[in-house]
């Protein structure tokens, strides 16, 4: 199972799968397990995809950015903030790089 590190924070967490199969996070001291389906990667990818400005990751738990992939997250799937978890997975795999203090999307 790969182990990965937040952007920010460095915080280590572990995964499974990929953006193209679908993604499984382990997170946290209690290891708490969250699925996001290749569907919804997809869709997320397509709606970034071309951007001409880096888009912010946006982990705010309550409030992230306009824009972010954060927001983007938690509108379309799920309440809980995985941005940060999300984001270096996907520039470890190359559908992202880090820009400035956001991600582009080539």
């Amino acid at each position: 199972m790969p182990t990965a590190y937040t952007l920010g924070r460095r915080k280590q967490f572990e995964y499974e799968g990929s953006v193209k199969a679908g993604l499984t996070l382990i997170v946290g001291v209690k290891r708490t397990r969250h699925r996001i389906d290749a569907e919804t990667l997809s869709r997320l990818l397509a709606h970034f995809r071309h951007r001409k400005a880096s888009a912010p990751v946006g982990s705010s738990h309550d409030k992230p950015p306009p824009g972010s992939l954060g927001e983007w997250l938690i509108a379309n799937h799920s309440k809980r903030q995985i941005s940060r978890y999300v984001a270096p997975i996907l520039v470890s795999e190359g559908y992202a790089a880090i820009s400035g203090e956001g991600l582009a999307f080539p």
